[in-house]
């Protein structure tokens, strides 16, 4: 659906279009051209991302938005969490259904009853 109003058409539009930015689509040019084909959203990638970097490129999408007469989101993708095992030693064989605790010691504990089977009436607990 094309509407006049760029603004409602994005509040209407059910699926949104996200295009990560980077080498590539960083340069004002190709920022314009994306916002104009009516991009909806643009996406950072944190995991390699500076903070001056990350500052820099929100003020030029902010900029390039301003001069195309747009408004897009910015999201930023944080890195996720990374498990490090560090040296196990030898091999650990493991049955099905065994459990095994790889760590030294706790630093955060959640137990989730019920996440993964139907995401009804989940429990939250120590």
């Amino acid at each position: 659906m094309m509407l006049d109003n760029p603004a409602l058409e994005m509040r209407y539009r059910h699926t949104k279009i996200i295009f990560t930015i980077g080498p590539a689509t960083s340069a004002d040019e190709v920022l314009k051209q994306l916002i104009n084909e009516r991009v909806d959203i643009c996406r950072i990638n944190m995991a390699h991302a500076t903070h001056d970097w990350t500052r820099g490129i929100i003020q030029q999408i902010k900029r390039v938005c301003n001069e195309a007469g747009r408004q897009i989101g910015i999201m930023m993708d944080i890195k996720g969490p990374e498990i490090r095992t560090g040296d196990i030693g030898d091999a650990i064989y493991l049955e099905v259904g065994e459990l095994f605790d790889a760590s030294m010691s706790i630093i955060f504990g959640l137990m989730v009853s019920g996440f993964g089977e139907d995401g009804a009436n989940r429990e939250w607990g120590p």
